[in-house]
């Protein structure tokens, strides 16, 4: 493997792990506010909907669709935990809007030439 398929390889999984850390990082916060300062049955509520979320989250890494409906459910475990959610709900259409126009489109591009160049070095090979 050439050095510019590396690196474009290793753009790749930087872009992809950032794409789900910058969704998925206001969640886990909120989510550990909630656990830590809300009452017990707003905990269990929580909990819940955390496990839910996991599993439609599994169901989806499974089938290899991109859902999104995982982050739904734990928002409303939030709603219910936490009685205001509106920064968390701030920072998750900022991350959404940052993953769209910014992750998504750098990891597709890496993704594609790192593709390209695979193919290359295998024709030179």
């Amino acid at each position: 493997m050439k050095n510019i398929t590396k690196k474009y390889k290793a753009g790749y999984i930087i872009f992809s792990i950032l794409s789900v850390f910058i969704l998925l990082a206001p969640l886990l916060v909120y989510t550990f506010i909630g656990l830590a300062t809300a009452e017990v049955v707003d905990k269990l509520v929580l909990s819940l909907t955390v496990v839910t979320a996991v599993i439609l989250t599994l169901l989806s890494l499974v089938t290899k669709h991109a859902s999104r409906s995982a982050i739904f459910v734990v928002l409303l475990g939030l709603t219910v935990a936490l009685n205001s959610i509106q920064e968390c709900l701030v920072l998750i259409a900022i991350a959404n809007i940052l993953d769209e126009l910014i992750l998504t489109p750098l990891k597709v591009s890496f993704k594609n030439k790192y593709q390209i160049n695979k193919e290359i070095d295998k024709r030179y090979d």
